[in-house]
């Protein structure tokens, strides 16, 4: 249980706190050792919270095909249809979603590279990504160490 509390001040100086919202929220991890908690554990390591506008979603990892860049947000593409928009920077969530699979291919974009079939390498250099989905995505050769694993 999460509590969120209130702090106020009265007109003698005294501080008074109050809680005015209490949430209940599942356990995301088990205790290491437990048998059934091994794998709950690795579940939720693969899940993220997105805060989109007022809301804030739990989505798996798995379920990401790819993020955008959209000026001060980073646009969520999921496998099923949704958009989210998330107030953060592409760098910042580089960062994050780095140990769920999640990589950088080009300036404005990260792919999942678990949803990527197929690279298409161009005589430049750059290259297209085509996930599982039928999207193709373009990369850009500054970022083709982080895909040159898949095709190999």
């Amino acid at each position: 249980m999460i509590c969120f509390r209130r702090q106020t001040w009265t007109e003698s100086g005294r501080n008074e706190t109050s809680a005015f919202a209490c949430l209940f929220l599942p356990r995301l991890r088990g205790r290491v050792g437990e048998g059934a908690g091994e794998g709950r554990e690795g579940a939720a390591a693969s899940r993220l919270w997105l805060r989109d506008g007022r809301i804030s979603i739990l989505v798996d990892a798995g379920d990401i095909l790819y993020i955008t860049s959209a000026g001060n947000y980073a646009e969520y593409v999921m496998a099923t249809g949704q958009r989210h928009l998330i107030r953060t920077t592409l760098q910042a969530e580089a960062v994050r979603l780095l140990r769920l699979g999640i990589a950088r291919v080009h300036r404005t974009r990260l792919v999942n590279v678990k949803r990527v079939v197929a690279v298409i390498w161009r005589p430049s250099g750059d290259f297209d990504l085509r996930l599982d989905n039928g999207e193709t995505i373009a990369g850009s050769r500054r970022y083709k160490a982080s895909v040159a694993g898949i095709g190999a």
